[in-house]
C-alpha cells in the first residue's frame, strides 16, 4: 500500500507491506484508508493464488471505539465470506454481473432523449428493458437479468482488496 494515495494510516501502509501468505485457520486484515476488519481464512488452494476469508464480528473488551484505545476479542464470525484472487500480486474480490451491453444502452439512451412524455418513456422501457428481466417482481422493481445474445453479456468486476495476512487486527478511525 501506498502511502498518501492507497492509505491515509502508517500502521495501514505498514501492514500492507508485509508479503504473508494465507493460511487456513489464521487471521487476515483489511486495510482501508485508515480502518481495518478482521477476517479468518477458510480455504487456500494450492497454489496460493486464491483464497476464501470470513469476517469477524469482533467484541469490544477494553478501551474505547472513539479514541483509538479499544482492544478486542475475535470469536464470532459474521456470515459474510469473500472469495479472493491474487492477480500479479494484488489481491481482489471478483464477481461478476449480468449487464446491458454498451451499444444496446446507446440505443436506448438515443429513444430516451427522443421521448417527450411519460407514457412514451413507460411503452419504451416496456419494450427496451423489461423483457430482458428475469422476474418483474414487484411494479418498478426488476431482478436480475437474463443473458441474451447481442443484448447483455456477462461483466467481471474485480475490487481491489488490500489485505494482510496472519494479521488479526480491528481497527475504526474516529475521525473519519
Amino acid at each position: 500500500m501506498k502511502l498518501g494515495t492507497e492509505t491515509g494510516s502508517l500502521v495501514n501502509h505498514i501492514y500492507g507491506n508485509c508479503p504473508n501468505k494465507p493460511v487456513v485457520g489464521k487471521g487476515a486484515t483489511k486495510l482501508s484508508w485508515t480502518d481495518r476488519e478482521a477476517y479468518e481464512v477458510l480455504y487456500v488452494n494450492g497454489d496460493q493464488t486464491g483464497c476464501t476469508v470470513q469476517m469477524y464480528q469482533p467484541k469490544l473488551i477494553s478501551g474505547s471505539v472513539h479514541d483509538g484505545s479499544a482492544e478486542y476479542e475475535y470469536k464470532e464470525l459474521l456470515p459474510y465470506q469473500y472469495q479472493l484472487t491474487n492477480i500479479k500480486g494484488t489481491w481482489y474480490h471478483v464477481t461478476k454481473s449480468i449487464e446491458f451491453r454498451p451499444s444496446y444502452m446507446k440505443k436506448y439512451d438515443a429513444a430516451l432523449d427522443a421521448a417527450t412524455t411519460r407514457e412514451e418513456v413507460e411503452v419504451l422501457n416496456a419494450t427496451m428493458l423489461t423483457p430482458y428481466f428475469a422476474v418483474d417482481t414487484e411494479p418498478g422493481r426488476w431482478s436480475e437479468l437474463r443473458l441474451v445474445k447481442g443484448v447483455t453479456y456477462w461483466k467481471t468486476h474485480k475490487h481491489k482488496w488490500n489485505i494482510a495476512f496472519g494479521i488479526l487486527d480491528k481497527f475504526y478511525d474516529p475521525e473519519f
